[in-house]
This record gives C-alpha cells, structure tokens and sequence, in this order.
C-alpha cells in the first residue's frame, strides 16, 4: 500500500441547495466566503504536516467553483509550500457548469488541477429543475466543452438516476448523450433521498412517487449496460471509467484504505490504520476557531478490529477488485466465522460473488449488495486449526 496520503477539502458553498442534497453546504450569497478562505489557508498550515507525502487533492462540496477560481488555485500552492506534492498523482476539482467558463476554467487547469467533476445530473430540463440544479442542459455541454478547450484532459461526469418522473427512455437518452461527449470517467449515482430535505418531504407527502427497488435496479442495469457496451470500466458500484487510467485516484485510495486528511468544515480524515477524525459540520464555528489560534470543533475515534474489518468489506465489495481475507487477518487478526463461510458460499450460488481462495470479487450485482453482504458477516478470534478461506 502506497505511503502517499490523500488531502480532501470541503467547501460548503453552492449557488443554490438542491432539492435532494444533505450535505454541509448552503447558499454562497448567504454566507461569509471571506471568514471562510481565511480559516482554510490557516487550517492548511497547522493541519497539514510538513513534508506530508500527498498523493491526490480532492476539492469537493458543495461547489467549489463558486470562489475565485484563483483562490482554488492559491490552495495548491500553498500545499506544495506546506507538503511534499512532488508525488503528486491527481488533482481534482468539483464544478457546476453554471459556475464556471472559459477563462475560469483555464485558470483551474494552469493551477494545477488535472482532472475535474462536473456535476451533470441530467440533460433534461424537467429533472433539473426539480433537482434545483442552477444549470440547463445546454449549459452543461458548453461547460464539458470549455473544459476541454481549457487543457483538462481528464474529465468525469456525474449524473443521477431515479429522479421521480424520469423515465427509462428519459435515462438512455441521458446517458447516450454523455457518452457522445467522450468524458474519461462517469458516476452515476442513486438518488438517495435523505431526510430533511426537499425533495424527501415531497415524496413522504405524496406530491412525488419515488422509484421502488425494483425500477431502481432496472435503471442501474441500463446506465451500466450502455456504458460498459461504451467501453466504460465499471470499477465501483457507481463509478465508471474509459480505462483503468482513467479511475478516480482519490476515491479509489479511500475504497481501499489508504489515509486521508480532511479541511474544511464537516471534512473527515483516516490514518490508514486505526485512528479516525473530523470537523464538526458547522462553517462558522469551524472558521471562528480557527481565526482565533485555535482547533475547531470536531471529534476524533479509534477504530476497533470489528469495526476496522467490517469496513474493509463494505467498501473493498463495492469494487471490481472485491477483498482479500488475507488482508482482514493481518490488520485485525480477525477471520469469518463458520457460519459466515457458509454465507459466502450462498451468495456465491446466487450470482452475486467470486471465491477463490482468500479473494472475495463481487459480481456487477454483488456490487449492488455490498451493504447488505458486509452486515451479514460476523468475524471471531482464530484458532489453532482455524482458516479465513471463503472457498
């Protein structure tokens, strides 16, 4: 496992709050961004140690794109001042196309961003106004368009299926337009509805139907059937990339649990062993703490063996290259217990995974159950005789 660590920065602004979105963000126009960049330049010098070997830079929120793309810009910087990029393998960056072009977008790319997200969601203007999205369909495609006249030749496209409304044909109509794009990396996500959100109390009040289970699965099976008949990698259950080039490093490295740092507020961190923290979601206090001198507010936790190995699993099954049980036994020194083998071998007969020895792969379905699958497994102190074979 690479020593190199990943750095995430969390910026919790957008133009305006989507109908579905739970994360830390709110609007930029209601919000002291000032008191914000501040903080961030502070919280990178007394956070970030010096010399940190850094593999990938993700900056995500929210919107990113909403600040000065010079101040974008200004962070690599002084992470290359504060820690040791010359490792560097990835910087990403985060945009909704209604918050950038041209000019800002050339600056990202000279800054040093050498792949960048835009959050698509869809190219029907039904479904993006009652995601809230700030942009329009022809938007998005002027945005995919500037980005590559920009330099950036790594470019990934997110969209989201299972809007209430959106149709099959509504979806495949979506995804072939993407691919005739030509972006390097697409992710497509469910839309999960969290509660507290808009678009949560609109289908809880009857006013929206959500999809059930089954048109969801449905769905999924069709974005992965045209892009995989693309040429598209599906390399996580919501991932998918035109080579294995072309993977998201950043994302890749947490699936597999290699440490990150988080800045910003509400962002988390992982040594890559047994020690977890974070920021508290809360922008104010986060930067108030900081400007100050001081640490902001957060909390901190050690990952027990059992927690540790159920992770491993969630996240390691979500991925084409599934697990090692090997693995599991030498960070924890846990192995499955017999009952859990048994189980195993049960979703081997259904479809949904692989065996072969200590290896656990996951079928595009198994991909699917990861959640499920990890929750069903429960892990015991080996004995003198005891294996961790899943076969």
């Amino acid at each position: 496992m690479a020593a190199g660590w990943g750095i995430y920065v969390h910026v919790p602004f957008c133009v305006s709050r989507c109908s579905y979105c739970a994360f830390h963000s709110r609007p930029v126009a209601k919000a002291d961004t000032s008191a914000y960049m501040d903080a961030l330049l502070r919280e990178i010098g007394v956070a970030v140690a010096a010399d940190l070997e850094v593999d990938t830079v993700y900056v995500g929120g929210g919107t990113p794109t909403v600040l000065p793309a010079g101040f974008l810009c200004s962070l690599l910087r002084l992470l290359r001042k504060r820690a040791d990029l010359s490792g560097l393998r990835e910087a990403t960056v985060e945009a909704n196309p209604a918050t950038v072009d041209g000019e800002s977008l050339e600056l990202l790319r000279r800054g040093g961003f050498d792949r960048i997200s835009l959050g698509v969601q869809s190219l029907h203007r039904r479904r993006l106004r009652l995601l809230g999205r700030a942009h329009d369909a022809r938007r998005a495609v002027d945005a995919f368009e500037q980005a590559r006249t920009a330099g950036f030749r790594r470019i990934s496209v997110d969209l989201i299926y299972g809007i209430p409304g959106q149709s099959p044909a509504e979806l495949e109509e979506d995804v072939r337009r993407i691919v005739q794009l030509g972006p390097e990396h697409v992710s497509a996500y469910e839309l999960t509805l969290e509660p507290g959100t808009e678009m949560a109390g609109l289908c809880s009040s009857g006013r929206l139907r959500q999809p059930g289970e089954e048109e969801l699965l449905d769905l999924h099976r069709l974005v992965r059937g045209i892009l995989t008949g693309a040429g598209y990698l599906h390399y996580e259950v919501s991932s998918y990339a035109l080579g294995k080039g072309e993977r998201s490093i950043h994302n890749s490295s947490c699936w597999e649990g290699r440490p990150y740092l988080g800045l910003g507020p509400s962002a988390h961190s992982f040594d890559g062993g047994r020690r977890r923290w974070w920021n508290a979601p809360d922008t104010v206090g986060w930067a108030d703490a900081l400007l100050a001198g001081g640490n902001p507010p957060g909390g901190k936790e050690e990952v027990s063996d059992l927690q540790r190995a159920d992770e491993i699993v969630m996240l390691g099954l979500r991925t084409s290259r599934g697990i090692r049980l090997d693995r599991i036994r030498a960070e924890t020194g846990l192995v499955l217990s017999e009952t859990s083998v048994a189980r195993l071998g049960e979703w081997s007969r259904r479809g949904l995974l692989n065996l072969k020895g200590d290896s656990i792969v996951p079928t595009p379905e198994g991909m699917l159950a990861a959640d499920g699958i990890a929750a069903s497994l429960e892990w015991s102190r080996p004995g003198p005789q005891s294996s961790s074979r899943a076969e």
